[in-house]
């Protein structure tokens, strides 16, 4: 527990449990104890005992203990609600500063002292705190200056009592505190259905998922629909910057007023797509992506295509996108190495049960003497059909770069034939493009069968 040579259970401030039940008796037991530690738990996960304890009294601080800290549990913590995650340091040092007060207090305080805790408990123990007149340690500390001039807090790794705000305030490390907000509840109009969430994935890195989605968001501008482009590569993501969006929202700012968010129906019109691209400082990302879905949710209402790209990197935001999706394009290279990752992918998908009946897979940079072919990938997957995608050539890349985007979706690249047949095959706000469909699917049977137009060979 990092507390060597102290006897937590002789402290009359502290009262201590080792299983779920135990602790949660405690507490119930104790209603003027403010504050609880949860360390380690005989039968339980201690996030959700911390998560229990939370939800039995939301007035009463919990503060978790864990010695190996990741993204993820900080993710879980904030979304329980739990007001604090300590390392070993930090657990240190704010059960040195309790000690200390609890101490001065002595002489006035009353505390109870719960006699069911066996003595020979575990050395690591549940930390329930009793009763001091006050919280010995402050749910949240004002932002200091640093040298420099701009806002900063104390990082965990300092051994210092950092505190997490309260329930569903996630952290922003510029020093500014994301307030909860209430997303509005936007209906269509009259008559006319939610539009279609489209969303671009991929388990490994340089197949071209990036220029694709742009490819496939200008092609559905093209067709007469309104488009929003969700850029979910929240760290590095440059979907803002390959469309030649000059001023698009950030995901940070969107999180913080979801009314921007509806205000951009007012750009549908544009005959351009609505971008909303990844945070402005990347430590912003992790906590802004709580806001993803809702914000899928509500450019939905009001644009017939919201086309979410995403990272190759997997986290817990490729499996929300996932569900969001009505469609799901999976795209991987012509390499043995992206087959193997996309199976591992479709696998964990499966795994978390989420449906892979709408996953339309397309293989990138596809040639005919790649190693990979699309007879390959439907053995590979089970059966399931891919859809080559052709290689644009430096074309694409150089007006991509360029800020030339829309050119690049006028040409007849093999990337554009590409994006139209999969906007055929999984957008269905179709109706008055049957002329176009045709062609699209001229063009698909084609590639299929390996032949093109300026060659005459099969």
């Amino acid at each position: 527990m990092g507390l060597e040579g102290e006897n937590v259970l002789s402290l009359p401030w502290l009262a201590c449990a080792s299983t779920a039940q135990e602790c949660r008796d405690t507490c119930g037991r104790n209603p003027q104890a403010t504050e609880a530690w949860v360390v380690s738990c005989d039968d339980m996960s201690p996030i959700n005992l911390a998560a229990a304890l939370k939800r039995d009294n939301p007035a009463r601080s919990v503060r978790l203990v864990s010695f190996e800290q990741n993204g993820s549990l900080a993710s879980r913590a904030s979304a329980a609600g739990i007001d604090t995650l300590y390392d070993e340091r930090a657990f240190a040092t704010a059960y040195a500063t309790v000690k200390k007060r609890a101490m001065l207090l002595a002489p006035a305080a009353k505390t109870t002292v719960i006699p069911s805790v066996s003595a020979q408990m575990p050395k690591q123990q549940r930390v329930v705190q009793a009763p001091p007149s006050e919280p010995a340690v402050k749910v949240s500390q004002p932002a200091t200056k640093s040298a420099s001039g701009s806002q900063s807090r104390v990082p965990l790794v300092t051994g210092t009592a950092s505190v997490r705000p309260p329930a569903k305030v996630a952290p922003q490390p510029s020093g500014r505190l994301m307030p909860p907000v209430k997303w509005p509840q936007i209906a269509p109009p009259a008559g006319v259905e939610a539009g279609t969430v489209v969303s671009v994935v991929s388990a490994s890195g340089g197949c071209g998922k990036s220029s694709f989605a742009a490819v496939f968001a200008l092609r559905c501008c093209r067709r007469g629909l309104s488009v929003a482009v969700v850029d979910a590569d929240l760290q590095f993501g440059d979907m803002a910057y390959l469309l030649g969006a000059k001023k698009p929202l950030g995901m940070d700012e969107a999180a913080l007023h979801p009314h921007s968010v509806s205000a951009l129906s007012s750009d549908k019109g544009s005959g351009r797509p609505v971008v909303i691209a990844p945070p402005e400082r990347v430590e912003d990302s992790e906590w802004a992506a709580a806001a993803l879905v809702p914000i899928i949710r509500t450019l939905q209402k009001t644009f017939d295509v919201v086309l979410v790209n995403t990272g190759a990197f997997w986290n817990d935001v490729q499996p929300q996108i996932i569900e969001a999706s009505d469609a799901v394009l999976f795209m991987l290279g012509q390499r043995t190495s992206s087959l193997r990752a996309t199976v591992r992918a479709v696998e964990l998908c499966t795994r978390m049960g989420l449906a892979t009946s709408s996953f339309v897979f397309l293989i990138g940079r596809y040639t005919r003497t790649g190693m990979v072919s699309t007879v390959d990938v439907s053995c590979a997957l089970r059966g399931a059909k891919a859809m080559p995608v052709g290689d644009g050539g430096r074309e694409v890349e150089e007006l991509l770069d360029s800020g030339y985007a829309d050119e690049l979706a006028r040409s007849k690249n093999p990337l554009c034939s590409a994006a139209d047949d999969a906007i055929t095959a999984v957008v269905p706000a179709l109706g008055g493009h049957a002329e176009e469909k045709g062609k699209a699917g001229k063009r698909q049977h084609r590639k299929w069968f390996g032949r093109r137009e300026s060659s005459g060979t099969v």
